[in-house]
C-alpha cells in the first residue's frame, strides 16, 4: 500500500535551507515511463541508480495498492519498446526533518521547472492528521495530493500541468514566421488550441492565393489546396467543439472554393504527367491555353470568408460548445479516425470500383493532417512509425486518384487529331491504376498493424 501526500513547490530553495540546518540529503538519479495506464491502474518502469524496478499501482488519491519488483537490464531495454508516455527524468532528494523523511523531485528536460515535496506514511489516518511544519511550509505553494494532473503517470502522458500558453503572443508570433513547427501543451483548452492552428492554415491559404494569382505557379495552387483541405478537414474532425451554424457556413465556404480549383490542379499535374511522354507536345499545348484562362478571384472576395475570420479571432469562446483539455480531445479525434480508417481499408477489395479507393484516401488525408499538427504531442515511436507507412499508403491512393482524373479528362478531349494519342495514353494509365490498386492491398496489413499499435497507446489519455 502506498500512502502519500504531494506538495507543489516554487522551486528548489528548500534544499538550502535543509543544507543550511547541517542535515544529510540523499540524491538519487531517476528514469521512468510507463506502458499501460487506465482510470485506476498504471504499470510503470523505472531505473533509479544503477537498479531497475516493475511498479504497478491500483487506486487513486491519498492511498494505493502498489507492488513492486526488481527487474533486468534487458526486461527494461525490452519495456521501453513498449512504452505509452514520454519519459520522465528527475533528481530525488530525501532527508529527515524533524522525524518526517521528506523527498523533493526536481524534474528533468521539458518538466523543467517541476518541484514537487512528497511524503509517505503508514496509515491514511497519519497522512490525514499530518500537518507541514511552519518552516517546510514556505517553501510550498499548494497542495496537489488529490490532483490528478500531478501524478506521475499523467505527467508523463501529458507534461507540465500549470503550462501556461499566451494565444496573442503565439498567434502574432505565427504572422511572422509562418513555417515555424507548432509543439502545442496538453492543458490548453482544445478550442484554442485548434484555433491556433486554424489561424496557421489560413495564413498560408491567403499567401499562395496571392502568390497564384501573380505567378500562375502550380506549386502555389498545390499549396493553397493543401492548406484548404487541411483547414476543412480539421473542422470536421472537431466540430462537436463549435457552434453548427456558423460552422455549417464555413466548410460550405472552403468546399465551395475548393471545388473552383480542382479542374485546375487536376490539369496541371495531367500535363506534368504528359509532359514527360514523346509526343505530347500539342496536347500540352492545348490543355495549356485551358488551364491558363481559369481564374480563382471571384472565390476568394474576403466576404466568403467573414465567418472563418470570425472563428479564427474568437479569443474569448463565443463560437466554442465545450471546455476540454486539448490532449485527451485530440487523442480521440485521432483514434476515432484511425478507427474508420481500419474499417475502410477491410471494405477494399480487387472487385471493388476506384470510388471506395478514393473515400479512403480522404480519410487518410485527415488522419495526416491530424499528425502533422498534433503529432508531435505524443513522444511515441509507434505514431512516428505509423506516420511514415501512412504518407506511403497516401501517395498510393494519391496516385491511383489522379489517374483516375486523368481519365476523365481524355474522355472530354480525345476528339480530333489528338484522339488516338491521348486513348493511348488511357490504356497506359489504366494498366498502372490496376498495378497500384493491387500495391494497396498488399501494403494493407502492414498498415493496420501500425494503426493497432498507435490505437493502444492513444485509449490511454483519454
Amino acid at each position: 500500500m502506498e500512502i502519500e501526500r504531494k506538495f507543489l513547490l516554487e522551486n528548489d530553495r528548500i534544499l538550502k535551507f535543509i543544507y543550511s540546518k547541517k542535515i544529510t540529503i540523499y540524491k538519487s538519479k531517476i528514469y521512468q515511463f510507463y506502458t499501460q495506464t487506465t482510470s485506476n491502474s498504471e504499470t510503470r518502469y523505472r531505473k533509479k541508480g544503477n537498479l531497475y524496478y516493475l511498479t504497478t499501482k491500483k487506486g487513486s488519491g491519498l492511498s494505493r495498492d502498489e507492488f513492486e519488483v526488481v527487474i533486468s537490464k534487458d526486461e527494461f531495454k525490452e519495456a521501453f519498446d513498449k512504452k505509452i508516455s514520454s519519459v520522465i527524468s528527475k533528481d530525488r532528494y530525501s532527508f529527515d526533518y524533524e522525524g518526517v523523511t521528506y523527498y523533493v523531485d526536481i524534474y528533468k528536460g521539458l518538466l523543467s521547472g517541476l518541484y514537487i515535496l512528497e511524503i509517505e506514511f503508514e496509515t491514511e489516518n497519519s497522512a490525514l492528521d499530518f500537518k507541514l511544519s511552519s518552516e517546510i511550509s514556505e517553501f510550498v505553494s499548494k497542495e496537489v495530493t488529490q490532483d490528478r494532473r500531478y501524478q506521475n503517470r499523467n505527467i508523463g502522458l501529458y507534461g507540465l500541468p500549470n503550462f501556461d500558453l499566451d494565444l496573442d503572443k503565439t498567434l502574432n508570433l505565427l504572422k511572422k514566421s509562418p513555417n515555424l513547427e507548432l509543439n502545442f501543451p496538453s492543458y490548453i483548452d482544445a478550442y484554442h488550441g485548434l484555433r491556433v492552428l486554424l489561424n496557421h492554415f489560413y495564413s498560408k491559404i491567403k499567401f499562395h492565393k496571392n502568390e497564384y494569382e501573380n505567378t500562375k505557379n502550380p506549386e502555389n495552387l498545390h499549396q493553397l489546396r493543401v492548406n484548404l483541405r487541411k483547414t476543412r478537414s480539421l473542422l470536421k474532425s472537431s466540430k462537436d467543439l463549435y457552434d453548427e451554424k456558423i460552422l455549417s457556413q464555413i466548410l460550405q465556404t472552403l468546399k465551395d472554393v475548393a471545388k473552383s480549383t480542382n479542374q485546375r490542379r487536376d490539369f496541371d499535374v495531367f500535363i506534368e504527367y504528359l509532359e514527360g511522354i514523346e509526343g505530347s507536345k500539342d496536347v500540352v499545348k492545348s490543355l495549356k491555353f485551358v488551364s491558363n484562362n481559369q481564374s480563382l478571384k471571384a472565390n476568394f472576395d474576403d466576404e466568403n470568408f467573414i465567418d472563418l475570420e470570425s472563428l479564427l479571432a474568437d479569443k474569448d469562446g463565443f463560437y466554442s460548445t465545450k471546455c476540454i483539455y486539448l490532449k485527451p480531445y485530440i487523442s480521440r479525434v485521432i483514434r476515432k479516425e484511425i478507427v474508420k480508417i481500419e474499417k475502410d481499408l477491410l471494405r477494399l477489395s480487387a472487385e471493388v470500383e476506384n470510388e471506395k479507393f478514393h473515400n479512403t484516401r480522404v480519410e487518410l488525408k485527415r488522419l495526416r493532417y491530424l499528425l502533422e499538427g498534433f503529432g508531435a504531442m505524443f513522444e511515441i515511436t509507434a505514431i512516428n512509425e505509423l506516420f511514415k507507412k501512412l504518407k506511403f499508403m497516401q501517395e498510393l491512393f494519391g496516385k491511383l486518384q489522379d489517374r483516375d482524373v486523368w481519365c476523365d479528362i481524355i474522355d472530354m478531349y480525345d476528339k480530333g487529331e489528338l484522339g488516338d494519342f491521348l486513348r493511348n495514353q488511357k490504356s497506359e494509365i489504366s494498366v498502372e491504376m490496376f498495378e497500384i490498386r493491387g500495391e494497396i492491398l498488399s501494403y494493407r496489413a502492414k498498415f493496420l498493424k501500425s494503426t493497432k499499435k498507435v490505437s493502444r497507446v492513444l485509449k490511454a489519455y483519454y
